[in-house]
């Protein structure tokens, strides 16, 4: 589209935006301030977009934008858009889990944008959990601003939730955390937005954390109590799908995300502990004939390594069931 791919506007309940391709909207430069990118929701409630490949948009992959609740963003790739890659703003209650959000944030040749992977404006009890956000401009990132055209009582950052993600960041950027321009410091004390347990690839002693309105140390960011049982290691890798607990059939498409501060040489797959598959290239895959497994439970490996030779592991545990 010349300006935007998916709009779901005005009082909308139970939307479901599910398995498209949302790809290289607005190439007619709109303003992505506005209404431009891959897909614009308002005034939803529970929306679920699941299944989404949304890529290479001027503007936001996935946005919501005004009064949007019990929503949820999953199983979704979100992939080298312009702005953010989500961004949920003066909104209410949302999950976002278990996407791949990568390359996103970085503009275009002839504008800046400064994007995020995840980005939460002005929204309470979002949940950000179990994704896989690497080489964005920023990473996963919350923001409170003054905004006139909105209530700040009624949309407040508050309650919001970011744990279990994995996040890959690196260079001159890939800051995560919370900013906040209100003069008003129990954004980071009392108002219960947290950071629990992410894991982290990313160049050691550098300033990756926004917290109580500065840059900080991987060690401050520890003693500002966020990320209480976090890891930081690399490389990282995510297996995408099939997801965790899923019943599978026939023939299987197993895909896995991978990042390093440097670069991945390869990804191993395994089933059941056996080497299956290697890939040395993006997107990481393989196919699995599951008429050749037994029915019942198995698991999926993927180890993913880097240059300097040291590796990282990601599983799931999957039912074949077949005829």
């Amino acid at each position: 589209s010349s300006d935007l791919g998916v709009g779901i506007f005005e009082t909308t309940t139970a939307a479901q935006v599910q398995n498209n391709e949302i790809a290289r909207n607005n190439w007619a430069f709109f303003d992505i301030t506005y209404e431009a990118g891959g897909a614009k929701f308002g005034l939803v409630t529970n929306l679920t977009a699941n299944g989404n490949y949304i890529h290479d948009n001027v503007g936001n992959g996935l946005w919501c934008d005004g009064d949007c609740t019990g929503g949820v963003y999953e199983n979704n790739t979100i992939e080298n858009n312009a702005k953010s890659g989500i961004s949920h703003e003066v909104s209410h209650a949302w999950t976002i889990k278990h996407n791949v959000i990568m390359g996103n944030g970085f503009g275009t040749s002839w504008e800046w944008m400064g994007g995020t992977g995840v980005m939460i404006n002005e929204s309470d009890n979002v949940e950000v959990a179990d994704n896989f956000v690497a080489n964005n401009y920023r990473a996963i990132v919350m923001n409170m601003s003054n905004r006139p055209d909105y209530n700040n009582s009624y949309y407040d950052l508050a309650n919001d939730y970011i744990h279990n993600n994995i996040i890959v960041t690196g260079g001159a950027s890939g800051i995560t955390g919370l900013y906040q321009n209100m003069n008003n410091n129990t954004y980071y004390t009392s108002k219960n937005n947290r950071f629990v347990s992410d894991t982290y690839c990313m160049p050691s002693n550098q300033k990756y954390f926004w917290w109580m309105d500065n840059s900080q140390t991987t060690s401050n960011w520890k003693g500002h109590v966020q990320d209480a049982g976090g890891t930081w290691a690399c490389p990282a890798v995510f297996l995408s799908s099939p997801s965790n607990a899923a019943t599978v059939s026939g023939t299987v498409s197993v895909n896995a995300a991978a990042a390093d501060t440097v670069s991945i040489i390869k990804v191993l797959f395994y089933l059941d502990g056996t080497l299956v598959a290697t890939d040395t290239s993006s997107p990481y895959s393989y196919s699995w004939n599951t008429t050749k497994s037994s029915n019942g439970g198995h698991i999926l490996e993927a180890q993913a390594y880097n240059k300097a030779g040291q590796s990282s592991t990601s599983s799931v545990n999957v039912t074949v069931q077949n005829p």
